[in-house]
């Protein structure tokens, strides 16, 4: 009875012990992550329309990106923003379903018909995983002109040898998108 005792006392602060882990982790990598954002000198244009395209990344890491991202500029209340499933509808209405709303064709159909002046994708990369972690993470994102094609703003946040635990991801890529965020804020005077 002695023996179980100690080893439910034992289970109790091994789990203690991982929560606060995960938290500290997360502090750590939030101090660590730092936008590196280039926009390009020569774009001059105030963006007031914004497409949200697909975000790409294994397994649901792509789509948790294209919604915090989506939702993050929403909030800011300074442009308006078509999320991808309001693009996937109007491109279906206008029959052209299958067409990638980052083609040049597709582009012009929506500048011309929702006055879009630029779209945003990324992708969500994952490496270094483990049985026990999720690895390493970096949310990459393009800003692109609608009109031209041309990139107009990149980003990448890195959380590099940070070794982060399966199930925190959606944490880490929702602070790595805010880091982008405030850069995005900052370079076009959002």
């Amino acid at each position: 009875m002695l023996i179980f005792q100690g080893y439910r006392v034992y289970m109790i602060c091994s789990r203690i012990f991982s929560i606060l882990f995960c938290g500290l982790l997360i502090i750590l990598l939030l101090a660590c992550a730092s936008a590196i954002g280039v926009r390009n000198p020569d774009y001059s244009k105030k963006i007031k329309s914004l497409a949200v395209l697909n975000f790409t990344g294994p397994g649901e890491l792509g789509m948790q990106a294209t919604d915090a991202f989506g939702t993050a500029v929403k909030e800011l209340n300074v442009v308006s923003v078509y999320m991808p499933y309001q693009i996937n509808e109007f491109m279906a209405r206008q029959g052209l379903k299958d067409m990638d709303p980052a083609d040049p064709a597709a582009r012009k159909i929506l500048s011309d018909k929702l006055n879009i002046d630029a779209f945003i994708n990324g992708q969500v990369v994952q490496y270094n995983n483990t049985y026990r972690t999720a690895g390493n993470l970096e949310v990459i994102i393009r800003l692109t002109d609608i009109s031209s094609g041309e990139q107009i703003y990149s980003a990448a946040v890195r959380t590099d040898d940070a070794g982060i635990l399966s199930g925190e991801e959606y944490e880490i890529i929702e602070a790595s998108i805010d880091a982008i965020i405030s850069d995005i804020k900052s370079q076009f005077d959002i």
